[in-house]
């Protein structure tokens, strides 16, 4: 086994967001040796949880942009679509990608949302009672 040296590995590995191969590659090292020994060494194995954790982050960062984004209303829309599939989601029911249908207005007209009703017992999907449907009017902002 070739001798890896911590101190240099765990940056490289944070720069290159975890891509053990391109890693090796740069180091000259065969990338299933060098992917053991990060497995095997705590400190790397954290560079790698920090990788993700950073890319949590960024993730984070672009669906609230998109929430936020007041110009943009598909943005807007298609950040709750992917949010209503987060865990907080479905702490607060939202536990299926399909439990909600938002039906847009045509300009003036009113914007219903609703969830889907839930699924016959006999199909074991553990969904509980419907919610009740929320309704009210899309006003155009000046």
């Amino acid at each position: 086994m070739t001798d890896f040296d911590p101190g240099r590995l765990r940056p490289m590995i944070i720069a290159r967001n975890g891509d053990i191969t391109a890693v090796a590659d740069e180091i000259d090292a065969d990338s299933e040796e060098l992917r053991a020994f990060i497995m095997n060494t705590p400190v790397l194995r954290r560079a790698l949880d920090e990788v993700i954790a950073r890319g949590v982050d960024k993730t984070l960062t672009v669906l609230f942009k998109g929430l936020d984004d007041e110009d943009h209303f598909s943005n807007q829309l298609a950040s709750a679509k992917e949010f209503l599939k987060s865990r907080a989601a479905q702490r607060r029911g939202f536990h299926h990608a399909g439990d909600l249908e938002l039906k847009m207005p045509t300009k003036g007209g009113a914007l219903t949302l609703t969830w889907l009703p839930p699924e016959a017992p006999s199909t074991g999907s553990g969904r509980g009672p419907a919610p009740p449907m929320i309704e009210g009017t899309a006003v155009e902002e000046e």
